[in-house]
Protein backbone atom coordinates (compact mmCIF):
# COMPACT_ATOMS: atom_id res chain seq x y z
CA UNK A 1 0.00 0.00 0.00
CA UNK A 2 2.74 2.46 0.92
CA UNK A 3 4.69 1.88 -2.28
CA UNK A 4 1.48 2.13 -4.38
CA UNK A 5 0.60 5.39 -2.68
CA UNK A 6 4.07 6.74 -3.41
CA UNK A 7 3.74 5.80 -7.10
CA UNK A 8 0.32 7.51 -7.31
CA UNK A 9 1.63 10.57 -5.58
CA UNK A 10 4.61 10.86 -7.91
CA UNK A 11 2.46 10.39 -11.06
CA UNK A 12 -0.10 13.02 -10.10
CA UNK A 13 1.38 16.48 -9.41
CA UNK A 14 0.20 18.34 -6.37
CA UNK A 15 -2.13 21.32 -6.94
CA UNK A 16 0.77 23.73 -6.54
CA UNK A 17 2.77 21.77 -9.12
CA UNK A 18 -0.13 21.82 -11.57
CA UNK A 19 -0.43 25.59 -11.17
CA UNK A 20 3.28 26.04 -11.90
CA UNK A 21 3.02 23.79 -14.96
CA UNK A 22 0.00 25.72 -16.28
CA UNK A 23 1.78 29.01 -15.70
CA UNK A 24 4.80 27.77 -17.62
CA UNK A 25 2.58 26.64 -20.51
CA UNK A 26 0.67 29.92 -20.63
CA UNK A 27 3.93 31.80 -20.35
CA UNK A 28 5.24 30.00 -23.41
CA UNK A 29 2.02 30.82 -25.31
CA UNK A 30 2.20 34.45 -24.25
CA UNK A 31 5.84 34.68 -25.31
CA UNK A 32 5.00 33.18 -28.71
CA UNK A 33 2.10 35.62 -29.10
CA UNK A 34 4.37 38.56 -28.25
CA UNK A 35 6.97 37.44 -30.79
CA UNK A 36 4.37 36.80 -33.51
CA UNK A 37 2.56 40.01 -32.66
CA UNK A 38 5.78 41.97 -33.05
CA UNK A 39 6.28 40.41 -36.48
CA UNK A 40 2.74 40.57 -37.85
CA UNK A 41 0.94 43.05 -35.62
CA UNK A 42 -0.96 41.92 -32.54
CA UNK A 43 -4.60 42.38 -33.65
CA UNK A 44 -3.96 40.59 -36.92
CA UNK A 45 -2.15 37.49 -35.72
CA UNK A 46 -5.14 35.37 -34.67
CA UNK A 47 -7.15 36.07 -37.80
CA UNK A 48 -4.09 35.72 -39.99
CA UNK A 49 -3.53 32.19 -38.78
CA UNK A 50 -7.16 31.42 -39.60
CA UNK A 51 -7.35 33.22 -42.98
CA UNK A 52 -8.74 30.51 -45.28
CA UNK A 53 -8.36 30.00 -49.02
CA UNK A 54 -11.26 31.42 -51.00
CA UNK A 55 -14.35 29.19 -50.78
CA UNK A 56 -17.84 28.97 -52.24
CA UNK A 57 -19.45 30.56 -49.16
CA UNK A 58 -17.38 33.75 -49.39
CA UNK A 59 -19.56 36.67 -50.59
CA UNK A 60 -19.66 40.45 -50.77
CA UNK A 61 -22.22 40.85 -47.94
CA UNK A 62 -21.90 44.46 -46.72
CA UNK A 63 -18.54 45.26 -48.37
CA UNK A 64 -18.06 48.64 -50.03
CA UNK A 65 -14.46 48.23 -51.23
CA UNK A 66 -12.24 45.36 -52.34
CA UNK A 67 -8.47 45.00 -52.70
CA UNK A 68 -6.06 42.51 -54.20
CA UNK A 69 -2.81 42.60 -52.25
CA UNK A 70 0.24 40.71 -51.06
CA UNK A 71 1.14 40.80 -47.36
CA UNK A 72 4.20 39.07 -45.98
CA UNK A 73 4.52 36.99 -49.14
CA UNK A 74 0.91 35.73 -49.28
CA UNK A 75 -1.79 36.97 -51.70
CA UNK A 76 -5.21 38.02 -50.43
CA UNK A 77 -8.58 39.22 -51.59
CA UNK A 78 -9.71 41.73 -48.95
CA UNK A 79 -13.22 43.14 -48.53
CA UNK A 80 -13.89 46.26 -46.44
CA UNK A 81 -17.25 47.19 -44.85
CA UNK A 82 -18.54 50.71 -44.03
CA UNK A 83 -17.11 50.46 -40.50
CA UNK A 84 -13.60 49.86 -41.87
CA UNK A 85 -13.44 46.20 -40.89
CA UNK A 86 -11.87 43.71 -43.28
CA UNK A 87 -12.61 40.10 -44.28
CA UNK A 88 -9.79 38.38 -46.10
CA UNK A 89 -9.23 35.15 -47.96
CA UNK A 90 -6.07 33.82 -49.51
CA UNK A 91 -6.19 34.01 -53.30
CA UNK A 92 -3.10 33.58 -55.45
CA UNK A 93 -2.27 36.27 -57.98
CA UNK A 94 -2.91 35.76 -61.69
CA UNK A 95 0.41 36.65 -63.19
CA UNK A 96 2.88 38.93 -61.44
CA UNK A 97 0.86 41.57 -59.57
CA UNK A 98 -1.68 41.56 -62.37
CA UNK A 99 -4.94 40.36 -60.82
CA UNK A 100 -7.71 42.90 -61.27
CA UNK A 101 -11.14 43.50 -59.72
CA UNK A 102 -14.34 44.80 -61.31
CA UNK A 103 -17.55 45.68 -59.46
CA UNK A 104 -21.01 46.23 -60.93
CA UNK A 105 -24.65 45.48 -60.18
CA UNK A 106 -23.87 41.88 -61.19
CA UNK A 107 -21.44 41.47 -58.27
CA UNK A 108 -17.69 41.42 -57.79
CA UNK A 109 -15.43 39.83 -60.41
CA UNK A 110 -11.87 38.64 -59.88
CA UNK A 111 -9.70 35.66 -60.74
CA UNK A 112 -6.90 33.32 -59.76
CA UNK A 113 -4.36 31.24 -61.69
CA UNK A 114 -6.92 28.63 -62.81
CA UNK A 115 -10.40 30.05 -62.09
CA UNK A 116 -12.69 33.03 -62.53
CA UNK A 117 -14.74 34.07 -59.49
CA UNK A 118 -18.09 35.86 -59.36
CA UNK A 119 -19.00 37.01 -55.85
CA UNK A 120 -22.62 37.63 -54.93
CA UNK A 121 -24.07 38.85 -51.64
CA UNK A 122 -23.39 35.65 -49.71
CA UNK A 123 -21.81 33.19 -52.09
CA UNK A 124 -19.21 32.68 -54.78
CA UNK A 125 -19.36 31.03 -58.20
CA UNK A 126 -16.17 29.38 -59.40
CA UNK A 127 -15.64 29.04 -63.17
CA UNK A 128 -12.56 27.06 -64.28
CA UNK A 129 -10.49 28.53 -67.09
CA UNK A 130 -9.80 26.39 -70.18
CA UNK A 131 -7.04 23.86 -69.68
CA UNK A 132 -4.75 25.41 -72.29
CA UNK A 133 -4.60 28.67 -70.33
CA UNK A 134 -1.61 27.80 -68.18
CA UNK A 135 -1.13 30.44 -65.45
CA UNK A 136 -2.24 33.44 -67.54
CA UNK A 137 -1.29 37.07 -67.03
CA UNK A 138 -4.23 39.42 -66.72
CA UNK A 139 -4.22 42.75 -68.57
CA UNK A 140 -7.69 44.22 -68.22
CA UNK A 141 -11.07 43.48 -66.65
CA UNK A 142 -14.35 45.07 -67.75
CA UNK A 143 -17.94 45.18 -66.49
CA UNK A 144 -20.24 44.35 -69.42
CA UNK A 145 -24.00 44.25 -69.91
CA UNK A 146 -24.07 40.48 -69.35
CA UNK A 147 -21.47 40.34 -66.62
CA UNK A 148 -17.71 40.73 -67.03
CA UNK A 149 -14.92 40.26 -69.55
CA UNK A 150 -11.25 39.56 -68.84
CA UNK A 151 -8.32 40.10 -71.19
CA UNK A 152 -5.41 37.71 -70.58
CA UNK A 153 -2.30 36.37 -72.25
CA UNK A 154 -0.06 33.32 -72.02
CA UNK A 155 2.88 31.98 -73.97
CA UNK A 156 0.30 30.47 -76.34
CA UNK A 157 -1.24 33.85 -77.20
CA UNK A 158 -4.14 36.07 -76.14
CA UNK A 159 -7.46 35.10 -74.60
CA UNK A 160 -10.74 36.84 -73.71
CA UNK A 161 -12.95 35.25 -71.06
CA UNK A 162 -16.59 36.39 -70.94
CA UNK A 163 -18.47 35.72 -67.69
CA UNK A 164 -22.26 35.70 -67.97
CA UNK A 165 -23.53 36.75 -64.55
CA UNK A 166 -27.04 35.33 -65.11
CA UNK A 167 -26.15 31.89 -66.44
CA UNK A 168 -22.86 31.64 -64.47
CA UNK A 169 -21.16 30.47 -67.65
CA UNK A 170 -17.68 31.32 -68.93
CA UNK A 171 -16.97 31.60 -72.65
CA UNK A 172 -13.40 31.72 -73.90
CA UNK A 173 -12.49 33.56 -77.12
CA UNK A 174 -9.08 33.59 -78.83
CA UNK A 175 -8.10 36.96 -80.35
CA UNK A 176 -5.32 37.30 -82.87
CA UNK A 177 -1.79 37.45 -81.52
CA UNK A 178 -1.69 41.26 -81.80
CA UNK A 179 -3.22 41.87 -78.34
CA UNK A 180 -5.81 44.55 -79.22
CA UNK A 181 -6.56 47.36 -76.79
CA UNK A 182 -10.25 47.40 -75.81
CA UNK A 183 -12.64 50.10 -74.60
CA UNK A 184 -15.81 49.66 -72.55
CA UNK A 185 -18.63 51.59 -74.21
CA UNK A 186 -21.76 51.39 -72.04
CA UNK A 187 -21.20 47.70 -71.33
CA UNK A 188 -20.00 46.81 -74.85
CA UNK A 189 -16.38 45.95 -75.59
CA UNK A 190 -15.08 47.82 -78.63
CA UNK A 191 -11.84 47.46 -80.58
CA UNK A 192 -10.53 49.64 -83.41
CA UNK A 193 -9.82 47.47 -86.45
CA UNK A 194 -6.71 47.92 -88.50
CA UNK A 195 -8.92 49.66 -91.08
CA UNK A 196 -9.70 52.33 -88.47
CA UNK A 197 -13.32 51.28 -87.92
CA UNK A 198 -14.69 50.39 -84.46
CA UNK A 199 -16.09 46.90 -83.98
CA UNK A 200 -17.95 45.35 -81.07
CA UNK A 201 -16.38 42.32 -79.38
CA UNK A 202 -18.52 39.76 -77.55
CA UNK A 203 -18.57 36.08 -76.62
CA UNK A 204 -19.52 35.14 -80.18
CA UNK A 205 -16.72 37.08 -81.87
CA UNK A 206 -14.05 35.28 -83.86
CA UNK A 207 -10.78 36.37 -85.47
CA UNK A 208 -10.48 39.32 -83.12
CA UNK A 209 -7.84 41.86 -84.03
CA UNK A 210 -7.36 45.57 -83.54
CA UNK A 211 -5.03 48.42 -82.80
CA UNK A 212 -2.81 47.99 -79.78
CA UNK A 213 0.66 48.36 -78.37
CA UNK A 214 2.40 47.50 -81.64
CA UNK A 215 0.52 50.26 -83.45
CA UNK A 216 1.08 52.85 -80.73
CA UNK A 217 -2.30 52.70 -78.93
CA UNK A 218 -1.69 52.10 -75.21
CA UNK A 219 -5.19 52.56 -73.75
CA UNK A 220 -8.72 53.49 -74.87
CA UNK A 221 -11.90 54.81 -73.35
CA UNK A 222 -15.39 55.61 -74.60
CA UNK A 223 -17.02 59.05 -74.56
CA UNK A 224 -20.59 58.82 -75.81
CA UNK A 225 -20.46 58.32 -79.58
CA UNK A 226 -16.67 58.56 -79.66
CA UNK A 227 -13.77 56.30 -78.79
CA UNK A 228 -10.57 57.93 -77.55
CA UNK A 229 -7.19 56.22 -77.73
CA UNK A 230 -4.03 57.42 -76.07
CA UNK A 231 -0.50 56.63 -77.16
CA UNK A 232 2.82 55.98 -75.47
CA UNK A 233 4.31 58.68 -73.27
CA UNK A 234 7.25 60.19 -75.18
CA UNK A 235 10.79 60.50 -73.94
CA UNK A 236 12.84 63.67 -74.23
CA UNK A 237 13.66 62.99 -77.88
CA UNK A 238 9.98 62.81 -78.86
CA UNK A 239 8.04 66.07 -78.66
CA UNK A 240 4.48 64.81 -78.22
CA UNK A 241 2.12 62.00 -77.33
CA UNK A 242 -0.69 61.09 -79.72
CA UNK A 243 -4.40 60.98 -78.89
CA UNK A 244 -6.80 59.53 -81.47
CA UNK A 245 -10.56 60.21 -81.54
CA UNK A 246 -12.80 57.90 -83.58
CA UNK A 247 -16.49 58.21 -84.35
CA UNK A 248 -18.21 54.94 -83.43
CA UNK A 249 -20.73 55.07 -86.26
CA UNK A 250 -18.62 56.23 -89.21
CA UNK A 251 -15.07 55.42 -88.17
CA UNK A 252 -14.05 59.03 -88.87
CA UNK A 253 -10.83 59.86 -87.07
CA UNK A 254 -8.82 62.84 -85.92
CA UNK A 255 -5.62 63.17 -83.87
CA UNK A 256 -4.21 65.46 -81.23
CA UNK A 257 -0.59 65.87 -80.17
CA UNK A 258 -0.28 66.09 -76.39
CA UNK A 259 2.60 68.00 -74.85
CA UNK A 260 3.55 67.88 -71.19
CA UNK A 261 4.96 70.82 -69.24
CA UNK A 262 7.87 68.61 -68.13
CA UNK A 263 9.51 65.30 -68.97
CA UNK A 264 7.74 62.23 -67.55
CA UNK A 265 8.96 58.76 -66.83
CA UNK A 266 8.17 56.54 -69.80
CA UNK A 267 5.49 54.45 -68.15
CA UNK A 268 2.34 53.72 -70.09
CA UNK A 269 -0.72 55.92 -69.53
CA UNK A 270 -3.50 54.17 -67.62
CA UNK A 271 -7.09 54.57 -66.38
CA UNK A 272 -8.20 56.97 -69.15
CA UNK A 273 -11.72 58.39 -68.89
CA UNK A 274 -13.69 61.32 -70.30
CA UNK A 275 -15.75 63.69 -68.18
CA UNK A 276 -17.32 67.08 -68.96
CA UNK A 277 -15.44 67.53 -72.23
CA UNK A 278 -12.00 66.55 -70.88
CA UNK A 279 -9.90 63.42 -71.24
CA UNK A 280 -8.14 62.28 -68.05
CA UNK A 281 -5.44 59.65 -67.57
CA UNK A 282 -2.91 58.62 -64.94
CA UNK A 283 0.82 58.83 -65.62
CA UNK A 284 3.92 59.37 -63.51
CA UNK A 285 1.79 59.26 -60.34
CA UNK A 286 -0.33 62.20 -61.44
CA UNK A 287 -3.69 62.71 -63.14
CA UNK A 288 -3.40 64.62 -66.43
CA UNK A 289 -6.10 66.07 -68.68
CA UNK A 290 -6.72 67.79 -72.01
CA UNK A 291 -9.91 69.25 -73.55
CA UNK A 292 -11.61 66.98 -76.09
CA UNK A 293 -15.07 68.56 -76.21
CA UNK A 294 -18.37 66.72 -76.01
CA UNK A 295 -19.64 66.81 -79.60
CA UNK A 296 -19.57 63.95 -82.12
CA UNK A 297 -17.03 64.07 -84.96
CA UNK A 298 -18.14 65.78 -88.10
CA UNK A 299 -18.60 69.36 -86.95
CA UNK A 300 -16.36 72.26 -86.04
CA UNK A 301 -16.69 71.41 -82.36
CA UNK A 302 -15.44 67.89 -82.77
CA UNK A 303 -12.71 68.26 -80.19
CA UNK A 304 -13.72 71.33 -78.27
CA UNK A 305 -11.12 74.03 -78.82
CA UNK A 306 -8.81 71.64 -80.64
CA UNK A 307 -9.45 73.14 -84.06
CA UNK A 308 -8.64 71.22 -87.24
CA UNK A 309 -6.01 68.56 -87.75
CA UNK A 310 -5.08 65.57 -89.83
CA UNK A 311 -6.24 62.05 -89.35
CA UNK A 312 -2.77 60.50 -89.36
CA UNK A 313 -1.70 57.59 -87.17
CA UNK A 314 -3.42 54.21 -86.80
CA UNK A 315 -6.43 53.42 -88.91
CA UNK A 316 -5.61 54.92 -92.30
CA UNK A 317 -6.62 58.26 -93.75
CA UNK A 318 -10.29 58.70 -92.91
CA UNK A 319 -11.25 62.28 -92.01
CA UNK A 320 -14.22 63.96 -90.41
CA UNK A 321 -15.95 67.30 -90.98
CA UNK A 322 -13.58 70.27 -90.99
CA UNK A 323 -10.63 67.92 -90.57
CA UNK A 324 -10.91 66.99 -94.26
CA UNK A 325 -9.87 70.50 -95.20
CA UNK A 326 -6.73 70.16 -93.11
CA UNK A 327 -4.98 68.18 -95.84
CA UNK A 328 -1.45 67.47 -94.73
CA UNK A 329 -1.38 70.02 -91.92
CA UNK A 330 0.08 69.03 -88.57
CA UNK A 331 -2.23 67.68 -85.85
CA UNK A 332 -3.55 70.11 -83.27
CA UNK A 333 -1.42 70.59 -80.15
CA UNK A 334 -3.11 69.94 -76.80
CA UNK A 335 -1.28 71.09 -73.67
CA UNK A 336 -1.61 68.56 -70.85
CA UNK A 337 -2.66 69.97 -67.50
CA UNK A 338 -1.54 68.45 -64.21
CA UNK A 339 -5.05 67.99 -62.78
CA UNK A 340 -4.26 66.11 -59.55
CA UNK A 341 -1.47 64.39 -57.69
CA UNK A 342 -1.79 60.73 -56.78
CA UNK A 343 1.09 60.69 -54.31
CA UNK A 344 2.35 62.86 -51.42
CA UNK A 345 0.98 62.58 -47.91
CA UNK A 346 -2.75 62.83 -47.32
CA UNK A 347 -3.32 63.66 -43.65
CA UNK A 348 -1.07 61.07 -41.98
CA UNK A 349 -1.30 58.60 -44.86
CA UNK A 350 0.88 58.11 -47.91
CA UNK A 351 -0.77 56.73 -51.07
CA UNK A 352 0.32 53.21 -52.00
CA UNK A 353 1.31 53.49 -55.66
CA UNK A 354 1.36 50.17 -57.46
CA UNK A 355 0.16 49.18 -60.89
CA UNK A 356 -2.03 51.62 -62.83
CA UNK A 357 -0.06 54.60 -61.52
CA UNK A 358 -1.97 54.73 -58.25
CA UNK A 359 -3.97 51.50 -57.83
CA UNK A 360 -6.98 53.33 -59.21
CA UNK A 361 -10.66 52.63 -59.58
CA UNK A 362 -13.04 55.25 -60.98
CA UNK A 363 -16.69 56.11 -60.43
CA UNK A 364 -18.03 59.25 -62.11
CA UNK A 365 -15.53 62.08 -61.83
CA UNK A 366 -13.63 60.61 -58.87
CA UNK A 367 -10.77 58.11 -58.80
CA UNK A 368 -9.97 55.92 -55.80
CA UNK A 369 -6.76 54.57 -54.32
CA UNK A 370 -5.23 53.14 -51.15
CA UNK A 371 -3.08 55.00 -48.64
CA UNK A 372 -1.12 53.62 -45.71
CA UNK A 373 0.77 54.49 -42.56
CA UNK A 374 3.86 52.31 -42.43
CA UNK A 375 6.80 52.17 -40.04
CA UNK A 376 10.33 51.08 -40.85
CA UNK A 377 11.15 48.25 -38.51
CA UNK A 378 14.83 48.13 -39.44
CA UNK A 379 16.21 50.66 -41.88
CA UNK A 380 19.22 48.46 -42.55
CA UNK A 381 16.98 45.75 -44.00
CA UNK A 382 15.21 48.07 -46.43
CA UNK A 383 11.55 49.01 -47.05
CA UNK A 384 10.57 45.37 -47.58
CA UNK A 385 10.43 45.10 -43.81
CA UNK A 386 7.90 47.88 -43.25
CA UNK A 387 5.12 47.38 -40.72
CA UNK A 388 1.63 48.55 -41.60
CA UNK A 389 -0.02 50.58 -38.84
CA UNK A 390 -3.08 52.05 -40.60
CA UNK A 391 -4.78 51.79 -43.99
CA UNK A 392 -7.28 54.04 -45.76
CA UNK A 393 -9.26 54.38 -48.99
CA UNK A 394 -8.91 57.85 -50.55
CA UNK A 395 -10.53 59.59 -53.50
CA UNK A 396 -9.46 62.34 -55.88
CA UNK A 397 -11.84 64.77 -57.59
CA UNK A 398 -10.69 64.93 -61.20
CA UNK A 399 -12.17 68.40 -61.75
CA UNK A 400 -10.71 70.15 -58.70
CA UNK A 401 -7.81 67.91 -57.70
CA UNK A 402 -9.20 67.63 -54.17
CA UNK A 403 -8.04 64.53 -52.30
CA UNK A 404 -9.70 63.16 -49.19
CA UNK A 405 -9.86 60.06 -47.04
CA UNK A 406 -13.24 58.38 -47.55
CA UNK A 407 -12.75 55.30 -45.36
CA UNK A 408 -10.30 54.56 -42.55
CA UNK A 409 -9.59 50.82 -42.47
CA UNK A 410 -8.94 50.29 -38.78
CA UNK A 411 -9.42 46.52 -38.34
CA UNK A 412 -7.03 44.41 -40.40
CA UNK A 413 -7.20 40.63 -40.66
CA UNK A 414 -4.15 40.14 -42.87
CA UNK A 415 -0.45 40.46 -41.98
CA UNK A 416 0.93 43.94 -41.36
CA UNK A 417 4.27 43.29 -43.02
CA UNK A 418 5.52 43.82 -46.58
CA UNK A 419 2.24 45.21 -47.94
CA UNK A 420 1.84 45.56 -51.73
CA UNK A 421 -1.58 46.59 -53.06
CA UNK A 422 -2.16 45.59 -56.69
CA UNK A 423 -5.78 46.56 -57.39
CA UNK A 424 -8.78 48.23 -55.77
CA UNK A 425 -12.48 48.37 -56.65
CA UNK A 426 -15.25 50.27 -54.89
CA UNK A 427 -18.96 49.49 -54.86
CA UNK A 428 -20.28 51.89 -57.54
CA UNK A 429 -23.58 52.43 -55.68
CA UNK A 430 -21.71 53.40 -52.52
CA UNK A 431 -19.36 55.70 -54.40
CA UNK A 432 -22.15 57.39 -56.37
CA UNK A 433 -23.81 58.81 -53.26
CA UNK A 434 -20.65 60.19 -51.65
Amino acid sequence: MGQESKKTASATPAPAGRRKQLLRNWGAVALAAIVLGAIFGGPAIVKYLKAPPISDDFGIEDAIAAMRLDADGTSYLVLVNPQGRTRSVQLEERGFERSRIAWSDAGLSTGGPTDEYLLGAKSLTRMPLPGDLDRPTEWARFATRDGFAVQMSTQEGQRLAFVNAKTKQLTSVKPEYAHPVLANCDGELVAIGEDGHPRTIDAGSRNISGLGTFTGVQAMTCDGDRIIGIGEIPDRSEPAQTVWIWDRASGAQRTLDVRYPEALSRSGPSTPFANDGRLYWAADRRLWSIPVGDAALGGSGAAGSAGSGTSGGPGGSGTAGSDAAGGGSAPTIAEAIDSATLTDFLDDFEPVVGTDQGVLDRVGDRVYGVAAQEKYIDDRRGPGFDRLDRLAIFSVDARTGERRIVLDVDTLDFPRRNLHVHAIAVNPKWAAVR
